[in-house]
């Protein structure tokens, strides 16, 4: 893969990428809810437990993030953080189809 190497291109790439990081948490507590209710059959109590844990997750982790990443490096961390993203809306997709909330 081929980087840009003028400065407006990296700009433009770094706005693209920052917007779309940005756009993550709105979803996440919107869908999470939904998909919360919808899975869950009579008692909508725990509707709202995938939103918790995801602020959970993400205050539970900003510190060994950036261990790791000061560690192995901001790409490799960075990567490591995308495939773990990957593997959890893989798991958090199957839940959904297979209609399992937990």
């Amino acid at each position: 893969m081929k980087f840009p190497t003028n400065t407006l291109a990296i700009a433009n790439l770094y706005a693209l990428l920052s917007a779309i990081n940005a756009a993550i948490a709105p979803i996440v507590i919107s869908l999470g809810g939904l998909a919360g209710a919808y899975l869950l059959a009579d008692d909508k109590s725990l509707a709202t437990l995938p939103v918790s844990g995801f602020n959970v997750g993400i205050a539970l982790m900003a510190g060994p993030a950036s261990l790791l990443m000061f560690k192995i490096g901001r790409r490799r961390g960075f990567m490591a953080g995308a495939l773990l993203g990957f593997v959890g809306v893989s798991i958090a997709g199957a839940a959904i189809l297979l209609h399992s909330f937990i």
